[in-house]
């Protein structure tokens, strides 16, 4: 069940961003565009009103069967998509197994 409203949680994405990327499951992301190494755009499917929303998430990087932590910073928000990039420490972007995002606001 899916709550919508001001101050909801008005987007959520889980997508594969090593190899071909691609979008596992969604609520309200239309798509993903791979822009380099770890940096990623997701577009909305219905706009938020203003890019003065909180966005947070998570990206898992596989050796083996062992899961590697990383960092997730969305630096690029607009009201139709949000680009954020992932990776290991300040210094390097790397791709990830999976990458996820959250997005609370009003749409």
């Amino acid at each position: 069940m899916a709550f919508k409203g001001n101050n909801a949680c008005e987007a959520w994405i889980n997508a594969k961003g090593n190899n071909t990327v691609s979008i596992r499951d969604s609520y309200n992301f239309s798509s993903m565009n791979d822009n380099g190494t770890g940096d990623y755009t997701f577009s909305f499917t219905d706009n938020m009103s203003n890019a003065n929303y909180c966005a947070v998430g998570s990206c898992t990087y596989l050796i083996g069967q062992v899961a590697r932590f990383r960092t997730l910073s969305p630096y690029v928000w607009h009201t139709n998509n949000i680009r954020i990039v992932s990776g290991y420490n300040d210094t390097s972007a790397d791709d990830h197994e999976t990458v996820t995002l959250v997005v609370f606001g009003d749409n």
